[in-house]
This record gives C-alpha cells, structure tokens and sequence, in this order.
C-alpha cells in the first residue's frame, strides 16, 4: 500500500474505534442507570434488549413500601450526618432484599422505599416473590437492630404494606430513563403501610396479594404464615375498601 492508502486505513480504523468506543460508553451508560433499579440479571437482559422499557404497558404487579417507623423523631435527636448514614446503612440492607427476590426498586421516599414485583416483565411469582422480600427485610432489620444494640444504639421497627393489582409501568422521561408505576394499586399499597401503625404489624397485605401467592405457591408456604384477617379498610382518598 501506498502512503496515502495506509493513512487512509488508519483515519478508518481511528473511526470504526472510536465508534465502538462511543457505543461501549453507551452501553455502560444504560447499564448503570438500569442498575438503579433492577437487580444485576435483569439489567444484563434489558440492556440487551432497546425496546424492553420503550413502551408502557398495564401488567399485573405487587406493589411495596416500607418505612422506618419513628425515625421522624430520631432524626430530630442527632446530626444530620448520623441520621444520614443510619438511613445509608438501612437502605443498602432492604435494597439487597428487593433485589434477591427479582423485585424492583422504584424510588426512595424519604427513610422509606418502595419496590415492585413483575416489572419490567410480570409473572405469576410476583405476590409470592414480595411476601418473601418482606420476611426477608424483618429478618434484616432484626439483625441491624443486634448491630445497634452492641453499640449502644436505638432499635429500629419497619411497616410494610403490599399490594397486587394492575398499575401502568414505563419510562415517563424525556432525556433520561425514569421508569415509573402509576394507578390505584399504588395508592393502595401505601395506605397499606400506612396501617401498620394502626394495626401495631411489621407487614400489612391486602387479600388480593393472599390469593395471588396462595394461587402459585400453595397454602401451607412459608410467605404465608402468620397473617390472620383484619377485616377491610377505606383506602384515604377515595371511597375504595380494602380487605386486609
């Protein structure tokens, strides 16, 4: 080859590695921000997949949250910087929760969370995978509450409220992804959080997530044992009643 002809092929080569360079950083980049949500095997899959979050749909989902009960007035008792890193430390124990039993996390709320279950793809293991990211979050947090208690640190109780119903998932961003769920069955998971002060229970569920994990797993499961009915509840907000 001639002069002209290798600095040629090696202005093509510089091109076609730059653009492979360009396309590994995007790729990254869309793993990172999927990270934020899914668990690793689920982010490996849609990073795979372009179209897998491009579309909303309406699935059938168990909806969580959880909450710190009292940290309001614990936070009010030391620095920022201590209730900070309390509510670091919480946070990476339910995130791994979520995470073990194929949930998402959907956002951070204050000293609480909320997480789905069967997004982005749903499943008929979605109640029955929720109620386990709960025992499994109790049993957490009872092992955080030994840690503190070996330092001399106040314990700790969680609420946490489930729900299954049909909600709409999809990225409601515009620059970046920003997935979302949106419909009543949020609204009445939160409620369900809500009631475990009333009630005095780590965990509050609504019949519909009973039936929805008894229908997959059986009844004799151990996601199932220890709930007994309270009888129904208006959902705040709306004139809905929830058995619970």
């Amino acid at each position: 080859l001639g002069h002209s002809a290798l600095a040629s092929l090696f202005v093509l080569n510089g091109m076609r590695g730059e653009r492979l360079l360009l396309q590994f950083a995007e790729a990254e980049r869309k793993r990172t921000n999927l990270s934020r949500y899914f668990s690793p095997n689920v982010t490996a899959e849609l990073a795979r997949a372009d179209d897998a979050l491009s579309q909303s749909r309406t699935i059938p989902v168990a909806v969580m949250f959880v909450d710190i009960v009292g940290f309001t007035r614990f936070a009010s008792a030391v620095s920022a910087a201590e209730a900070m890193e309390t509510l670091r430390s919480f946070f990476a124990r339910m995130e791994r929760a979520v995470f073990a039993h194929n949930g998402t996390l959907d956002k951070y709320l204050g000293d609480g969370l909320m997480a789905t279950f069967g997004t982005p793809v749903p499943g008929p293991d979605s109640a029955v995978n929720a109620l386990r990211c709960g025992a499994a979050m109790q049993s957490a947090v009872e092992d955080w509450y030994r840690e503190r208690a070996q330092r001399g640190l106040p314990p700790f109780r969680i609420g946490v409220g489930v729900h299954f119903g049909e909600v709409a998932f999809g990225n409601i961003g515009n620059s970046r992804l920003e997935l979302a769920v949106i419909g009543d069955t949020v609204n009445v998971a939160s409620r369900l959080e809500s009631l475990t002060r009333e009630l005095d229970a780590t965990i509050a569920v609504s019949r519909e997530v009973l039936e929805q994990a008894i229908a997959v797993a059986g009844p004799q499961d151990p996601c199932l044992a220890g709930f007994h009915p309270v009888g129904p509840r208006k959902v705040q907000g709306t004139s809905k009643w929830i058995e619970v």
